[in-house]
């Protein structure tokens, strides 16, 4: 570059557009000599694939109104090559929206996942909840209310069969040993020979 001019440097929009930025500078200074070297971001959602020789940078020279007193004389002087001290951070982690997109959506999948197995937790817990509420008051249902409705069922059974139910004379033997003192003693009445009646037979 001679001392009457310098150049600035830009990407192609077509990759503009996707999201690859230059950050490693954006001109060439006035008195440079050797091979440019820059760095590019990929700032947006998807993967750039690129090639080698591929037509990807626009370079603009731009003429001084006078030369300058202070051309460039760094130690990047003459660049031949890419030296290994300007690589070597680019092997650490680099963080970008594609990068934290990606993870993002690994951690959205972990969390429905997640959701999906305390959702199946939680519904098998409510299921043993209620079963056993329901078991519970089954059971006291049936201390409670199980003598009078056994009894009732009794009752009903033995009048559907023709019998009847009658309540036993006070003195009367017991029908069996181990009867519960204080209990009512009850007999049970074959039906009555009024109840079936043989038929004549006919003269005819």
């Amino acid at each position: 570059m001679p001392n009457t001019a310098m150049a600035l440097i830009s990407i192609k929009a077509k990759y503009k557009f996707r999201g690859l930025i230059n950050v490693s500078g954006f001109h060439v200074d006035p008195g440079w000599d050797g091979m440019l070297l820059f760095a590019v971001y990929n700032a947006g959602a998807s993967e750039i694939l690129l090639e080698d020789g591929q037509a990807l940078f626009v370079i603009v020279y731009a003429d001084l109104d006078r030369p300058t007193e202070k051309p460039y004389d760094g130690k990047a002087q003459f660049r031949k090559q890419i030296e290994v001290d300007i690589i070597s951070p680019l092997t650490l982690q680099v963080f970008s929206p594609l990068m934290l997109q990606r993870q993002m959506s690994a951690l959205q999948d972990q969390l429905r996942e997640t959701e999906k197995t305390t959702g199946t937790v939680k519904a098998i817990s409510y299921a043993a909840t209620t079963f056993a509420v329901f078991l519970v008051a089954v059971l006291t249902l049936w201390v409670t209310a199980a003598p009078a409705t056994l009894g009732a069922i009794l009752v009903e059974s033995i009048k559907a069969a023709g019998f009847e139910l009658k309540r036993a004379p006070e003195g009367a033997p017991s029908a069996g040993q181990g009867a519960v003192p204080g209990s009512i003693g009850v007999q049970i009445q074959s039906p009555s020979a009024s109840a079936v009646k043989p038929t004549a037979p006919s003269k005819n």
